[in-house]
């Protein structure tokens, strides 16, 4: 999605680029998570 090798890249788009991949790994980390927690309540209720 992202070029991060882009040398036209100024600080500002750097700046902007690390604010990005930040939020994605905070939103892939959440994602994964509630689905261990939901996958255990699931299992957890089927007992």
């Amino acid at each position: 999605m992202f070029n991060v090798d882009d040398k036209r890249q100024s600080p500002k788009h750097e700046k902007i680029y690390a604010a990005y991949e930040l939020a994605y790994t905070i939103v892939d980390f959440s994602a994964g998570m509630l689905f261990l927690v939901g996958s255990g309540l699931f299992f957890l209720q089927a007992i």
